[in-house]
């Protein structure tokens, strides 16, 4: 388990987020709909690291919300 925690500024970034359906200092909650998404991606190869980067997520989140 990762020891990463969100900024609030981080959360509020998180929250505008339509794949986002909870999110909290220590765990976010994707949308059903990710979740369908993620995994139809996943069984057709993508990486994973790719995958995170175009849907412009988590990563933008670090690093202009940091």
């Amino acid at each position: 388990m990762s020891k990463l925690t969100f900024t609030p500024k981080q959360i509020q970034f998180l929250k505008t987020n339509p794949y986002v359906k909870n999110v909290s200092e220590k765990s976010i909650t994707y949308s059903d709909e990710f979740k369908r998404h993620f995994v139809s991606e996943h069984w057709t190869q993508k990486r994973l690291n790719n995958y995170f980067l175009k849907q412009d997520l988590i990563w933008k989140c670090l690093v202009k919300a940091g």
